[in-house]
């Protein structure tokens, strides 16, 4: 049923699609994107028994369209990118705007890098150059820089077109390409962004277990130069730099990718991916498993 964590969560503090799990304390992490004559990001942790609070309420000097964040080992991770909210955002939840006219791609304005420490203390902020994205793999600060694989919006002035134009498979959609970011937080200072695969991504994800490891990513894909929804499943391993997709088709839908570990003992990133994938031809959808 509807849950608003004792207060914590309404339609003025909003909480985002996306919690993160820490599996070394079993503290759920989520966030909420605040807009008014002060924008922040309200970051919330509920720990295993339940207990919710708002763990920090940090300001931003913009009102900025934001959907996912990322877990490092010390810190929630955001990337405010360069998609700006304009002012009948306030209007949204109440269902009087809809999400593409309450936002605005501009390349001119930068993206900001904010890193909120999970156990309290001032975020670290920095603008760099100017990206779009949905959705993050995982991030790590285990070689001392923070390492954080997102999806990269390729043609971020699609995102208008495809809330209104969604209602069928082939519009020209935004994709995205997954990307490594490497950061020194102590500098406030991006060292280098680069692509790691070469097809259209989104839904990056990885063994959950393990959100911090450099291993298996995997994602909703399409091939390269198609247009569309996600019609495959993607996948790298860093171990051995291979990547690879299995494309089911114009005109197949594939959900986001989820991963089931094949046993409560077995290794890191050994188990199954599964998604749901729609074919409109067969008037059916059916659900794929991939031995990972």
């Amino acid at each position: 049923g509807v849950q608003n964590f004792g207060g914590l969560v309404s339609i003025e503090h909003p909480f985002s699609a996306h919690p993160k799990l820490d599996p070394r304390t079993g503290t759920l992490w989520n966030f909420g994107m605040v807009y008014g004559r002060f924008n922040k990001i309200r970051l919330y942790a509920i720990d295993k028994y339940g207990k919710s609070t708002l763990a920090q309420s940090v300001t931003v000097p913009h009102a900025v369209i934001n959907h996912d964040f990322v877990l490092s080992e010390r810190h929630a991770v955001f990337f405010l990118c360069s998609m700006r909210a304009r002012p009948n955002v306030l209007l949204m939840p109440f269902g009087l705007r809809t999400i593409d006219e309450c936002m605005r791609w501009d390349e001119r304005y930068p993206t900001l890098v904010v890193a909120v420490p999970l156990d309290g203390g001032e975020a670290t902020m920095f603008e760099t150059q100017s990206w779009a994205q949905f959705h993050f793999a995982r991030a790590s600060e285990a070689s001392g820089e923070l390492v954080v694989d997102f999806s990269r919006t390729v043609n971020p002035d699609m995102f208008g077109a495809a809330a209104r134009d969604f209602r069928h498979a082939t519009f020209a959609a935004p994709y995205g390409q997954l990307n490594r970011a490497r950061i020194d937080l102590k500098a406030g200072k991006l060292l280098s962004l680069e692509p790691r695969v070469d097809f259209n991504t989104e839904f990056p994800a990885v063994d959950p277990r393990d959100p911090f490891a450099d291993d298996l990513v995997f994602t909703a894909a399409t091939p390269k130069g198609q247009q569309g929804l996600q019609r495959a499943i993607g996948w790298l391993r860093p171990r051995d730099g291979t990547s690879d997709i299995y494309d089911f088709g114009a005109g197949c839908v594939v959900s986001e990718p989820v991963f089931v570990p094949r046993s409560p003992a077995a290794a890191l990133s050994d188990g199954f991916l599964l998604a749901y994938v729609h074919n409109p031809k067969q008037f059916g959808t059916l659900i794929a498993v991939f031995d990972a």
